[in-house]
């Protein structure tokens, strides 16, 4: 059993180091990202199901970064509770309506 352990440490030892170079390379701003007033634009693009709890923070966490040259499409996909009726509301009581776009999805697509 105590080789086991070791095997199984040795594993994900070995395959966190393989893993870690692309973990930075993918990390990096891709290069060809387009230049808009002088800094990269960037999407960001966030799923949801069932988020009403959390909807707020996470979009508000967007909100709050210094970096401000990005758009963001928030899709809900179908959620029975309030999720995109929260995000509706929180979007335009923020004031940020021109850089959210809002998809409600009405059925589930996964």
């Amino acid at each position: 059993m105590k080789y086991v352990r070791v095997l199984i440490a040795i594993v994900a030892i070995c395959t966190a180091m393989l893993a870690i170079p692309f973990m930075r390379e993918s990390s990096k701003l891709r290069t060809d990202a387009p230049i808009i007033d002088g800094e990269r634009y960037i999407v960001v693009i966030i799923p949801s199901y069932k988020n009403s709890a959390w909807v707020e923070k996470n979009l508000g966490t967007l909100f709050a970064q210094n970096y401000s040259n990005y758009h963001v499409i928030y899709i809900d996909d179908c959620s029975p509770d309030d999720t995109f009726e929260r995000a509706q509301r929180y979007v335009q009581a923020t004031g940020q309506s021109e850089r959210v776009t809002l998809i409600h999805n009405t059925e589930r697509r996964g």
